[in-house]
């Protein structure tokens, strides 16, 4: 098949056939879809069952490992020669396959990136839609041929070529494992493309997985820096550059992204976690200076001076 669509499935009951039927009714029909239960114990197991006999799908069941795992799983089985990832509570637009493979086999793309829907959802209504619609334009501040670090890492609402990923794989156990998108999976990117179709809609519901994080932030929360310290590792392995663009990220990671997740822990934890944040920043500093968007020009300034204080204030101001 042209693409291989792998949809980590746990004790989503409720809203999986809504799901799946959005990814069989697409009007592009070369695909698999990769369903890889995680250990439900609600009723989604018996849900995926009931579409065995489909020959485009593929039943993969496992012992609970998280979201990670399942995907990895997911990328382990597929024989298509693109990869996608699907959230199995939300929905794709029907012609998301057609839409992404033709434009990635117009010009032999690595990854190519559309829009989405937020769908706000409380007690099976719809209350709120933000469409995110990436600009064309730079607000982030990569360039020169680094325009693909200006878009967000969620592993949804692309398509990719199987060979980025031959050695990269999500790593089991964490929060935030979609971190490997921005680190691992773009700076291999040779060509990509940005449409602005909406053609995702990602579901946000009281009580799906965004919201019970919310809720268990200190359990958690600083597993951002130990996925870092894991990723970079992975970095280094694959031979990837030390470049500005690597610096740059990792400046926002120790900072914007880190901060977020730390901020209502302990003062105490938090300082910590700065030291932490600033060993990073000490080891990878380049030697020559790299042009930075102003907020990241004050962490900088942070780390240099070791102001905690400048520290928090910088990482918000993102």
């Amino acid at each position: 098949p042209w693409l291989s669509v792998i949809v980590p499935v746990y004790n989503v009951e409720k809203y999986l056939k809504r799901c799946l039927s959005s990814l069989l009714e697409q009007t592009l029909s070369d695909l698999e879809i990769i369903l890889v239960d995680d250990g439900s114990t609600d009723g989604a197991l018996e849900v995926i069952k009931g579409y065995q006999n489909d020959p485009k799908i593929k039943i993969i069941c496992q012992k609970n490992a998280g979201i990670g795992a399942a995907r990895n799983t997911g990328i382990n089985a597929a024989s298509g020669k693109y990869l996608m990832f699907i959230d199995c509570d939300d929905i794709v637009h029907n012609d998301i396959v057609e839409v992404l493979m033709k434009k990635a086999y117009s010009e032999s793309y690595d990854m190519v990136i559309c829009a989405h829907n937020l769908v706000k959802e409380k007690n099976g209504e719809v209350y709120e839609v933000v469409p995110n619609v990436y600009p064309i334009c730079n607000l982030v501040g990569y360039k020169n041929g680094d325009e693909i670090m200006n878009y967000p890492g969620l592993p949804w609402c692309k398509v990719y070529k199987r060979e980025l990923f031959n050695n990269v794989r999500f790593f089991p156990g964490y929060w935030y494992e979609d971190t490997i998108i921005q680190f691992l999976i773009f700076p291999q990117c040779k060509s990509f493309s940005c449409l602005q179709n909406v053609e995702y809609e990602y579901k946000w519901y009281e009580k799906n997985f965004s919201h019970t994080q919310e809720k268990t932030k200190n359990v958690k929360s600083i597993d951002r820096y130990w996925l870092l310290i894991e990723i970079i590792e992975q970095y280094e392995t694959l031979g990837l550059k030390k470049d500005k663009v690597f610096y740059t990220l990792l400046l926002r990671h120790i900072s914007v992204y880190y901060y977020s997740n730390i901020s209502q822990l302990e003062p105490q934890v938090v300082e910590a976690l700065y030291v932490l944040a600033k060993e990073l920043y000490d080891m990878y500093k380049p030697t020559e200076k790299v042009k930075l968007p102003y907020f990241l020009r004050q962490v900088e300034k942070a780390f240099d001076k070791d102001d905690f204080e400048l520290w928090k204030l910088a990482s918000l101001l993102n």
